[in-house]
């Protein structure tokens, strides 16, 4: 009968007792990238100059923070204006509702043309119609001058603004954050129904992400980040936990990412 002699390879150690091997799957590490939980570009919604700044980059700010005031005084004044052109529309509209009213009483006794009654009913239509505008303009002018008063959407930290486009500011959540990992089809074979991963000293599960049609797996997994220890962009290295349970016959089906 043979001893048993021990041979340590790079990626597994191999027993040899008679003829039996036994293998002990490795655990390769992998290195994934810190992204933020929400990410926002802070772009204004209404032209004009930045009348005020409510922050500090790098400040954390809550959900509903101001951040900027865009000078509200030309949206005021457009507001007012939509305003006042409803009231005359309203006077107009109650002006012909009251003519209406009279001449259908007095048309059937004759005191009244068929021709005055249809044009003031035709009036009144028009207001109704125009009643609906203003207050469609009323509506949007509202709109633009809350567009004025530009909030947070979410709790975060405020970041500077992406040089290439219109952006204020940029927004990130990071308490959670998300560290992800891309992996090959073949990695993932390996790692049996419930992926594991060697994380920060502890064993978390990630969440699958399949990334069509590139054949790679996206995996991705909420870390706490209260004391702010990683941001985005860090890089953070991880083992898979590899399964015990055979994956040759599922790698063994998988063709090359050329085919």
């Amino acid at each position: 009968m043979l001893s048993p002699r021990t041979f340590t390879l790079l990626f597994a150690s191999i027993t040899i007792i008679g003829c039996t091997l036994f293998f002990y799957n490795s655990q390769p590490t992998i290195t994934g990238v810190v992204t933020p939980l929400n990410f926002a570009e802070i772009k204004p919604q209404v032209g004009g100059r930045v009348f005020e700044v409510w922050f500090e980059e790098g400040q954390t700010v809550q959900e509903g923070d101001l951040l900027f005031t865009i000078d509200p005084k030309p949206y005021e004044a457009m507001l007012e204006q939509a305003v006042a052109k409803r009231t005359q529309t309203l006077s107009r509209l109650q002006y012909a509702a009251e003519k209406v009213s009279r001449y259908e009483s007095l048309l059937a006794s004759g005191y009244v043309t068929e021709a005055d009654f249809i044009h003031y009913t035709s009036e009144l239509t028009s207001c109704e119609a125009m009643l609906m505008e203003n207050d469609a303009e009323i509506r949007l002018a509202k709109l633009d001058l809350e567009n004025c008063y530009i909030k947070a959407p979410f709790t975060g930290v405020v970041g500077k603004p992406l040089q290439e486009n219109s952006s204020l500011a940029t927004l990130y959540q990071i308490d959670p954050i998300y560290i992800e990992f891309v992996i090959s089809e073949k990695q993932y074979a390996k790692l049996g129904p419930t992926p594991k991963l060697e994380l920060l000293g502890g064993i978390v599960t990630p969440k699958v992400i399949p990334m069509n049609p590139s054949g790679k797996v996206l995996l991705r997994v909420e870390y706490p980040n209260q004391k702010r220890l990683f941001w985005p962009g860090m890089h953070i290295k991880a083992n898979l936990s590899v399964s015990d349970v055979s994956s040759s016959a599922f790698e063994s089906s998988l063709l090359p990412d050329s085919s």
